[in-house]
């Protein structure tokens, strides 16, 4: 069974020069972090988004990758979906900061130097949008008024204070029958 991957930047025939350059750039980082040719590193990308796995290069494609090993081909496909997935959040980001008017030289200049999804999101967080409520009424565990009870929010935003105390109290403080 063959998995293909989606089609990514510099995929077809009609790509532009500046998604060409992001797929050699790739390419090249992943050559210099592995210590082998560029040719290699092409050559195995272009079997790996062909839908062939690891294991079937490493054994029967030997001869175009360069007698890469499986641990240098487990490397090389690891390296290359975080690096795509790298290029792909930046893109997003750089769209959301332009969108909301806050994109300049230095911070793009930041951006785009980012080398690692962690110090990319790091200089994104300032500049995100304040998040829904939804998510936040979700953490605190319950729904309703006794949920809102519990999170000492109750009242905040309903009138039912009174209720999801009383509630709250007789689920919590119903006498239990001792045996002496």
């Amino acid at each position: 069974m063959v998995h293909k991957r989606p089609p990514v930047a510099g995929d077809s025939s009609t790509a532009t020069a500046s998604e060409r350059l992001y797929v050699a750039s790739i390419n090249r980082q992943i050559a210099e972090e592995l210590g082998v040719r560029e040719q290699q590193v092409e050559a195995t990308v272009a079997l790996l988004d062909g839908g062939a796995t690891v294991p079937f290069v490493a054994r029967y494609r030997k001869e175009i990758t360069g007698a890469l090993d499986d641990a240098q081909l487990r490397t090389l496909s690891e390296r290359l979906n975080y690096l795509r997935e790298l290029e792909e959040r930046r893109i997003t980001i750089l769209n959301s900061v332009r969108e909301q008017g806050k994109l300049d030289g230095a911070l793009e200049a930041a951006i785009l130097a980012a080398d690692r999804k962690g110090r990319l999101e790091d200089i994104y967080l300032p500049l995100q949008a304040e998040a829904s409520y939804q998510g936040r009424d979700r953490q605190r565990g319950g729904a309703g008024a006794a949920g809102e009870f519990v999170a000492g929010t109750a009242g905040e935003r309903s009138g039912r204070t009174f209720e999801a105390r009383r509630r709250c109290a007789a689920v919590t403080f119903r006498a239990i029958p001792c045996a002496n």
